[in-house]
């Protein structure tokens, strides 16, 4: 189907940081920050609900403003980050457009988006669905299976993943004709820890570069495709007859493709290894949102402190975060404390914010504070 009769009820595309995840600021030591943080960010900040060393150290900051963002550059530049994610969004022209409208849409890209793209999905990516039944998500088919629910594209390493759903609702309240944000149909491209190694954002310090090239970094997780691209073989001959036999043998191939995929879609393209043609039109208007996010990130001012020579450590290599695990400030406690204590925008467990700093927590907060201080005070990644 043209794409022109599925984008027709719909606005242009746009993209926005839906969130971002950095490690706990090494030079966030006291109280008084913490509060000053709260207040500064505008968007929703999450920290991490449990206390072991498999949880980590982090924060993320859902729906992050560019005012957000200078913020961290001006205070935290040298934050790790660990995650981030670009969400690109259709929306309905009209209020009053019914649920069908969305998941026609929905339905049409499912079968198109061809995340493989990108050479580091490549082959190995694994198409999956959210199975509401059982609440578990499972590999797909070549024939889909997803109906109107969640569908991924994962890599193994599970360092980058595309996903698409319909978006009914935003932090548990659901999204009306009222609502400031309303429903849309969304297309996610997530990058966690290495992931985001991979693109060349290690630090807060390089949003800035990493949005320079982030339209044609991104654009290829979110390629569409308008149809799978024959392998033919290449014939060079006087011989009529072999002329005429590689002619049919190329006729076979079109009509093997041309069946595949309007069967299956891009699934199978990806499944067999082949190419795929570009939806030129959907991928322009992909191209469009992601640029104007591009340009609004590029408002971004690097401060002397970011600019002055960094007295921090890059990780030049991805990590699995089982490998090497977040360094873990020597006040984490009382930062998780004093975040939880001051709830009005932050979420966490409420069982969490009643438990108190085990005597354990406290004795490694000491002997870090001894490390840091024969470290001179810098926070590098344990090897």
């Amino acid at each position: 189907m043209d794409s022109s009769i599925q984008l027709g009820p719909f606005r242009a595309p746009r993209a926005k940081i839906d969130y971002l995840t950095i490690g706990i600021p090494a030079s966030l030591t006291t109280n008084k920050q913490c509060i000053a943080m709260q207040r500064a960010i505008k968007g929703r900040i999450e920290t991490p609900a449990g206390r072991s060393k498999r949880d980590g150290a982090w924060i993320t900051i859902h729906d992050p403003l560019t005012s957000d963002l200078q913020w961290l550059l001006d205070n935290h530049p040298e934050s790790q980050i660990l995650g981030i994610e670009i969400a690109v969004d259709f929306t309905p022209l009209d209020r009053d457009d019914k649920l069908e409208t969305m998941q026609g849409l929905h339905g049409w890209l499912k079968t198109r988006l061809f995340p493989q793209r990108h050479p580091i999905m490549g082959q190995v990516t694994k198409r999956k669905y959210y199975e509401a039944r059982t609440g578990q998500i499972v590999a797909d088919r070549l024939q889909t299976r997803s109906e109107n629910g969640t569908v991924y594209w994962t890599h193994p390493s599970a360092y980058e993943q595309v996903r698409l759903y319909i978006k009914k609702s935003d932090n548990g309240v659901t999204l009306n004709q009222t609502s400031s944000q309303r429903a849309c149909v969304r297309i996610e491209a997530t990058l966690f820890r290495g992931g985001c190694q991979n693109a060349g954002l290690h630090r807060v310090a390089e949003l800035p570069l990493f949005a320079d090239q982030m339209r044609r970094y991104l654009s290829r997780f979110l390629y569409v495709a308008s149809g799978i691209r024959p392998k033919l073989k290449r014939t060079r001959t006087n011989n009529p007859e072999k002329a005429r036999r590689a002619g049919d043998e190329a006729d076979k191939e079109r009509k093997r493709v041309a069946d595949a995929w309007n069967r299956y879609g891009a699934a199978w393209a990806g499944r067999h290894g082949y190419n795929t043609l570009p939806d030129n039109r959907v991928n322009r208007l992909i191209g469009k949102a992601l640029k104007g996010l591009r340009d609004d990130l590029m408002r971004l001012k690097l401060t002397a402190k970011v600019a002055e020579a960094p007295d921090y450590i890059t990780l030049e290599k991805p990590v699995n975060s089982r490998v090497v695990g977040p360094r873990t400030p020597a006040c984490i406690e009382a930062l998780m404390s004093s975040l939880r204590q001051h709830q009005g925008s932050i979420d966490t467990k409420p069982q969490d914010r009643e438990q108190e700093p085990s005597a354990e927590c406290k004795d490694r907060a000491a002997d870090e504070v001894l490390q840091m201080h024969d470290e001179e005070n810098v926070c590098t990644p344990k090897n």
